[in-house]
């Protein structure tokens, strides 16, 4: 996987956008995917998306695990036919929709694996909520709250990371597994998935080798990616690289 050129990698990662064919039809080409580490097992999400690395460390709320997990969330949102049917229907008419996904401010095309700007609602998404609100008593002196105040937050950040760092979470970070539901999604057998994308073959053979892996995809997508399109919009956290800051 190593030295890809930049050029290389502008291509993978734009492989459909403008073009006829849809995304989901490169899943026999590893390439077009994010890229193992060198040296590791895991996959490298930020060099398949140039945009989002260019804004890592630009302000403390983009960090670089958080960059990683919202760019992971989008690669699973965007192959879920619901939102690609969402997607067009809005485009066939002209109009952009909030609120839906765990979306605002829009929805970006799903043929673009690193669009300018991918916007969730921080109620709405596998994180839970970020942001911690303490009210202070205004006849007690503040010495007297700190202690209260202090556990009441390490309590809610302990959960908050809890959340962020679960295993099915964590598991989902695999390109593997956006290839399956690419290959599912293109009409391959489960057979074509073990042989193809999984080349391993146990007992049952290449089917129930791709059958698995399948399934653990769309474990994955439900972990990273839930549906929640009809939930209102009360609060948002977001990724842009045009200057607003705020990251699930």
């Amino acid at each position: 996987m190593a030295g890809r050129s930049k050029a290389d990698i502008e291509a993978m990662r734009n492989a459909s956008v403008g073009a006829d064919e849809p995304f989901w039809r490169h899943w026999r080409n590893e390439k077009a995917y994010p890229p193992r580490r060198q040296g590791g097992q895991a996959y490298d999400i930020l060099t398949f998306c140039p945009r989002a690395k260019a804004r890592v460390g630009t302000d403390e709320m983009f960090g670089l695990a958080d960059v990683e997990r919202a760019m992971w969330r989008w690669q699973y949102l965007r192959r879920r036919p619901e939102y690609q049917e969402q997607w067009r229907a809005l485009r066939a008419v002209g109009a952009q929709s909030s609120g839906y996904f765990g979306l605002i401010h829009g929805l970006p095309d799903p043929n673009d694996a690193d669009p300018d700007m991918v916007v969730f609602d921080h109620q709405a998404g596998i994180h839970g909520e970020r942001t911690f609100i303490q009210v202070f008593d205004l006849g007690i002196s503040f010495t007297a709250q700190i202690d209260r105040i202090r556990n009441s937050f390490e309590r809610a950040q302990g959960k908050y990371r809890a959340q962020v760092d679960r295993p099915d979470v964590r598991r989902a970070y695999d390109s593997t597994l956006l290839r399956a539901l690419d290959a599912h999604q293109d009409g391959a057998s489960n057979a074509d998935i073990g042989r193809i994308i999984v080349g391993k073959v146990r007992d049952g053979g290449y089917s129930d080798v791709g059958g698995e892996c399948l399934r653990r995809a769309r474990a994955s997508q439900n972990a990273l990616a839930p549906l929640n399109e009809d939930k209102p919009v009360a609060g948002y956290d977001l990724i842009t690289w045009r200057g607003v800051q705020h990251l699930p």
